[in-house]
């Protein structure tokens, strides 16, 4: 479920909302390319027998598993507003030609985040969000934290790595 709010250069933009669902989240237009990369696993997700895929829920359903549904909202709308005006920039680090001998190259990957007004004696923020035994956690630990920095006038950059 989003909340539309005002007109941005003639967009209306969208805002995210513990009850949005997670699946909208992933299937927005303007998160494609990045969306795979909020919560990155090389392997698809499998729920376990009884168990329900999180993307099947909302935002507010993820606080079960220990996770900051108002933190990932607030990164989640971040990430729209910088996507939406023009200040995200996505760079993958292998070429083509180097990810033949190993598939999950493909996917290694920086996100830079430039924020509103930067100040001239910052330097930059490098954020690796956790979970590296099977997923890159982004949308849950770097995001919230991105917006914390950008706020301050750091340019950020979310790294996605190779996992597994």
């Amino acid at each position: 479920m989003f909340r539309k709010t005002a007109c941005m250069k003639g967009r209306i933009s969208m805002k995210f909302t513990v009850d949005t669902k997670i699946s909208e989240v992933f299937a927005l237009p303007e998160f494609r390319g990045l969306s795979k990369y909020l919560i990155y696993s090389p392997a698809p997700f499998v729920p376990e027998e009884g168990r329900d895929d999180p993307a099947s829920g909302t935002i507010r359903r993820l606080s079960a598993i220990g996770w900051s549904p108002e933190g990932i909202v607030s990164g989640l709308n971040y990430l729209y507003e910088e996507t939406v005006n023009g200040r995200m920039t996505q760079y993958f680090i292998y070429p083509e030609e180097a990810c033949k001998d190993n598939e999950l190259k493909k996917d290694v990957n920086v996100i830079r985040l430039l924020p509103e007004k930067e100040g001239a004696e910052k330097t930059s923020v490098v954020l690796a969000a956790g979970g590296a035994y099977n997923s890159v956690c982004t949308m849950v630990e770097a995001l919230p934290t991105a917006r914390h920095f950008s706020e301050a006038g750091y340019p950020v950059y979310l790294v996605t790595y190779r996992v597994g």
